[in-house]
């Protein structure tokens, strides 16, 4: 249809998620989803038929992940416990949601929702991994997921299919930092991994293995720490594609293809 989700500050100053629609003469029309109670909202996702996904805070200052069917209200899908909070990263047509929720003392865990009921799948991954973040979501249902230790000095990402875990850094013949995401409907993987002291955009195939495909750009370890490309930077903080600060995540945790 066109539409675009997005985000747009209002007059007071507020962050709102927003779908902004094409009308007569390719003019855009912008729609203010609201919130759930709070200052602001994010969305994250957009379908061909409309269907946001994203997350809110609400009036007591929780961060709670929502759905929009394409008209009315923003609806808030369940917290793995009471006053916890949540958010939602991406969806596929058939209504499976994917996001992050946090537990009582404040770990982070990938989990997923299929017609309002939530399921916390970090138990997949490596316990020295405890904070787990699912970051995209296939129409098969194949799952992408980073995953950091307590002091967040690293990231390793897996893929999921099923109950089939592939840990993408294996699969590249790496053994640092691995960060994945996003994934098509082949399966193919979009991120980047560290080989042999360079980090490299790129996709992992899941038909083959241990295949990781690097993209022509690739820059030094040294160069990453300073920050000094859009790649390393993008690569060195995975939260951006989460649409929140890791900061406030981690305040707030808030028919296969052959």
């Amino acid at each position: 249809q066109g539409w675009i989700a997005g985000n747009s500050d209002t007059e007071s100053g507020e962050s709102h998620a927003t779908v902004c629609r094409p009308g007569p003469g390719g003019a855009y029309t912008a729609l203010d989803l609201g919130t759930l109670g709070g200052t602001f909202s994010w969305a994250n996702n957009i379908l061909d038929d409309g269907r946001v996904v994203g997350l809110s805070e609400t009036a007591d200052g929780a961060i709670v992940a929502w759905t929009w069917s394409g008209h009315g209200p923003l609806q808030p899908l369940p917290t793995l416990t009471e006053g916890g909070g949540n958010f939602a990263v991406d969806q596929n047509t058939a209504g499976f949601i994917v996001g992050n929720a946090t537990d009582p003392a404040f770990y982070n865990h990938a989990v997923s929702w299929r017609r309002g009921t939530i399921t916390d799948f970090s138990s997949r991954f490596p316990t020295d991994l405890p904070y787990t973040f699912a970051t995209a979501v296939n129409a098969f249902e194949w799952i992408v997921t980073v995953a950091n230790p307590e002091d967040f000095s690293t990231v390793r990402a897996f893929l999921s299919r099923g109950q089939r875990v592939t840990d993408l850094a294996e699969a590249s013949g790496s053994t640092g930092y691995t960060d994945a995401l996003d994934i098509n409907v082949r399966g193919w993987v979009a991120g980047g991994t560290e080989l042999e002291g360079i980090v490299s955009a790129g996709l992992w195939l899941p038909s083959r293995e241990r295949m990781f495909v690097r993209a022509p750009a690739a820059r030094s370890v040294a160069e990453r720490a300073a920050g000094t490309t859009s790649i390393t930077r993008h690569l060195s903080q995975p939260a951006r594609s989460l649409g929140m600060p890791r900061q406030a995540m981690r305040q707030h945790q808030s028919q296969p293809p052959r």
